[in-house]
């Protein structure tokens, strides 16, 4: 069950953790509040993947939570090289 409730979690954070450098014009997310909540909840889902690969559980999903690391440093990176520039 845990790996159902990371996989959401990482996509919901790393959706909000993005949506402020998108093109999309929404008034209520277009904040660094949306994008410390969304690193949070990443947080969070990452590790109820770990929790779930220690408690063996079954399905592939909790895989998937785990290689979501590289999209993050990735979405991270992106963050430090445009907050350095300004």
């Amino acid at each position: 069950m845990n790996n159902i409730w990371s996989l959401m979690l990482v996509v919901v954070g790393l959706f909000l953790s993005t949506v402020i450098f998108s093109p999309l014009n929404i008034p209520f997310l277009m904040n660094w509040y949306t994008f410390f909540i969304g690193i949070l909840l990443y947080i969070v889902g990452f590790s109820m993947g770990i929790v779930a690969i220690k408690n063996k559980e079954k399905g592939f999903l909790k895989y998937i939570t785990v290689l979501s690391l590289v999209i993050f440093l990735i979405v991270i990176y992106f963050v430090f090289s445009l907050v350095g520039q300004v």
